[in-house]
């Protein structure tokens, strides 16, 4: 477990590492892409001024209404307030905002301003724990602005009392039908009491005095208990058919939650809606305690202050109630309203059917009852019970009258009530466009832009633009610098820098790289230079780098096991020397013969076998076991062995010695070699199992920190031939860098012994860029 908790910790630190060294580096490519950063802020800075000048004004006014909805029983003459109004401010919000308002508001414009006019202009919004609704316009004419807005709030105002004196129309309909057909029954009543007292004659006044039989009186009673519940299934009636109407529009049945409550019970109808039997109670119960708590709480605020310890305990107690008692709210507000009025439908249905089986039991029995007393009391009775019945008639009537007047008060004064309380004005300034928002995108999107186009171009780019870019992208270890340096004067050891100038920065650098080589975890006695193309300045490393280990008193042996271009051998002056070829073609020892072809140098310590003559087939002659045998005997006689090979993309020479050393260093000119050659050059090692010691980044300029754009070109030829030695412009080994389109030679030259470079066959190798 111990373990698996220290791997996954390091696998994190190298992950952050991993990313750390990757914002550096990205950072490193802004810096040098600062120019193109700095452009596109400008472009993104200079298209958002254009922006700003040329969009047009925008205009804005704002008012507030204060919407304050009334609930009330229909057949009551007494409103009563709604505590759930709140909850409908979201929908008149919408209506403001709806198209039969707008429409209706475009039509109210004076003609000047409806070209101005836009539905999409007009916007709404709440303000929080409030009645009131702001409503803004936009437009680019500062005085269509109000214009509009009080046409809006126009339009939205005639349209709810229309949609209220609706429903209200409808009731008084319902109303006035009842009224109708009572005033007809109401008549004929009437008629027959005339007809009886005309026929029996005056009986106005009871022959018994004041004692009344007790049948007269249950019919009496009955009478009038008829006449109540006729009341109460009126109010039923128009009850549901006022919901029935709300709920096919869409309205808020808030209103009618009160009365349908009262009817069934606060559980009953909690329980129909599917909330809990404890929630009704459990509302109440909490709505008691926070008055209880709050009372305490200003009462002992007011003697011992806001820091008391009981005080703030009871604050939190508040608090604490305040949060449930919202937790059970939200239950009941978070019901459905289409099944809130479906429910309260049936419910309304339920209460009218009773109220008519009420109703018709009281008529069945007072009809017995009358029949009775008729028998017992004959004209008497009957006169009496034509008297009752047109009294109750009378009264019904009378009672109907006065709900169709107060149906046509509220109708007049409406339910919901639209007050202004900021009227619109015409605004000075424009509000959009915005100069601090512009300036701030323009800076942000041209951020962002000029960014990705880094990443872009750093993506696409195939260079090495630094140093530590070598050891980031090859993933190997960058074992020196060297600058570029500057060109000597004189022949052999005189043109190496470290022999030449040893106190010079470009000395230093091999210095460096030769400290690098020494304290390296790897075996470095026996090493291999090469490079990924030609001209990468191979030569110039492993000479001035033999020179400095010499410098330090080790015995050193440079080798040019470059068979087919010998730079080294041409460097050192030994061009024409017997030397490798003949030692790995020769049928003596190779330790005479190595003695024979071995050249002191002016560095002590410091031996050469130059390349000798030219062979036909240098990788066979590598690969032999001859090459093997030198190796031993230079180990066997020196500390330190370097060996010159071709380059690895160039020909297998420099992987077949790399088999037999311990190791190989690969040069690299930063100026020069495309990232991908460069990337092949080390699979090349990396896939035949080679040691990579590392890599050389050669010809850096001082400025690359600054500035580490390199220009390089594509295509190459890599060929022999007497006249590709002797031309000028070869004379010095490492000016083939900035010759990387050489033309091929297509004919061997002429055979030439004393020359190192000539041979009977002539080798081709093109670079495909």
């Amino acid at each position: 477990m111990t373990e698996d908790h220290n791997g996954e910790g390091e696998l994190a630190d190298r992950t952050s590492a991993h990313t750390t060294q990757g914002i550096m580096y990205f950072l490193r490519v802004v810096k040098y892409r600062k120019n193109i950063i700095i452009a596109t802020m400008v472009i993104a800075c200079l298209l958002g001024a254009l922006h700003f000048a040329t969009a047009p004004r925008i205009y804005q006014s704002s008012a507030s209404l204060l919407i304050i909805q009334k609930g009330h029983n229909v057949l009551s003459s007494t409103d009563t307030a709604d505590t759930s109004h709140t909850r409908a401010l979201p929908t008149y919000s919408s209506l403001i905002t709806s198209q039969v308002v707008l429409q209706e508001a475009a039509k109210k414009l004076d003609p000047k301003h409806r070209p101005y006019f836009s539905e999409d202009g007009v916007s709404t919004a709440l303000v929080s724990n409030t009645n009131i609704v702001n409503v803004t316009y936009r437009t680019t004419d500062p005085e269509a602005a109000p214009a509009v807005l009080n046409a809006v709030i126009n339009a939205f105002s005639e349209f709810i009392d229309e949609t209220h004196k609706g429903s209200t129309r409808e009731i008084i309909e319902v109303l006035t039908k009842e009224k109708d057909e009572l005033k007809i029954e109401l008549q004929i009543q009437e008629a027959e009491l005339a007809a009886a007292r005309q026929r029996f004659g005056d009986l106005s006044v009871r022959a018994s005095g004041d004692v009344v039989h007790p049948v007269i009186e249950r019919a009496i009673q009955l009478n009038q208990a008829l006449v109540e519940a006729q009341k109460e299934r009126l109010v039923h009636q128009a009850h549901l058919v006022a919901l029935q109407k709300a709920v096919e529009r869409g309205e808020s049945v808030e209103q009618y939650f009160a009365s349908t409550e009262s009817e069934v019970g606060r559980e009953a109808l909690f329980a129909a809606l599917g909330i809990s039997s404890n929630t009704a109670s459990l509302q109440s119960m909490l709505t008691k305690t926070l008055l209880d708590q709050r009372s305490t709480l200003n009462e002992l605020t007011q003697y011992y202050g806001d820091s008391h310890p009981r005080v703030i305990e009871i604050a939190r107690r508040i608090r604490m109630t305040e949060q449930f008692l919202q937790q059970v709210n939200s239950d009941i507000d978070s019901l459905d309203p289409k099944r809130i009025g479906s429910v309260l439908i049936d419910i309304k249905r339920q209460a009218l059917a009773k109220a008519w089986e009420k109703e018709n039991a009281i008529q069945a029995t007072l009809e017995q009852t009358q029949a009775v007393a008729s028998s017992l009391k004959g004209d008497i009775a009957q006169v009496e019970l034509l008297t009752r019945e047109v009294e109750r008639l009378h009264s019904f009537y009378t009672a109907m009258v006065n709900q169709i007047s107060n149906a046509d008060l509220r109708q007049e004064h409406g339910e919901i009530r639209a007050t202004i309380t900021k009227p619109p004005k015409m605004p000075k300034d424009p509000v959009l466009p915005q100069l601090n928002k512009i300036a701030f995108g323009s800076l942000a999107a041209g951020l962002l832009t000029s960014l990705l186009i880094v990443y872009l171009l750093d993506l696409f780019d195939d260079r090495f633009r630094s140093p530590e870019d070598f050891q980031r992208q090859l993933g190997v270890p960058l074992l020196a610098v060297i600058r570029q340096l500057d060109e000597q004067t004189g022949e052999g050891t005189e043109s190496i820098q470290a022999f030449a100038t040893p106190d010079s920065v470009g000395s230093e650098a091999f210095r460096t790289l030769r400290t690098t080589l020494a304290f390296s975890p790897h075996e470095t006695e026996r090493l291999v230079v090469s490079s990924s193309e030609p001209g990468d300045g191979k030569t110039t490393v492993i000479a001035n780098l033999a020179v400095s280990f010499a410098q330090v008193g080790k015995k050193v042996l440079l080798i040019d096991a470059d068979l087919r271009r010998p730079g080294l051998s041409k460097l050192l002056a030994l061009k024409g020397e017997n030397g490798l070829a003949e030692t790995l073609t020769a049928e003596r020892e190779v330790a005479q013969l190595a003695d024979q072809f071995l050249y002191e140098t002016d560095v002590d310590g410091l031996d050469v076998i130059p390349c000798g003559l030219r062979r036909a087939n240098p990788a066979e002659l590598l690969a032999g076991s001859r090459f093997s045998d030198l190796l031993a005997w230079a180990e066997a006689n020196y500390d330190q062995i370097l060996i010159d090979s071709p380059p690895v993309l160039v020909a297998t020479d420099a992987q077949i010695i790399g088999r037999q050393v311990d190791g190989a260093v690969l040069v690299v000119d930063s100026e020069k070699n495309h990232r991908r050659l460069v990337v092949r050059g080390v699979e090349s090692f990396s896939s035949l199992d080679i040691n990579l010691i590392g890599i050389v980044a050669n010809r850096v300029r001082s400025d690359t920190s600054a500035d580490y754009g390199y220009g390089y070109g594509y295509g190459y030829g890599y060929g022999y031939g007497s006249d590709f030695e002797d031309d000028p412009q070869y004379e010095d080994h490492d000016s083939f860098a900035d010759q990387h389109s050489r033309p091929i030679f297509d004919e061997a030259p002429s055979a030439d012994e004393s020359d190192c470079d000539d041979d009977n066959r002539d080798y081709e190798y093109r670079r495909v860029a």
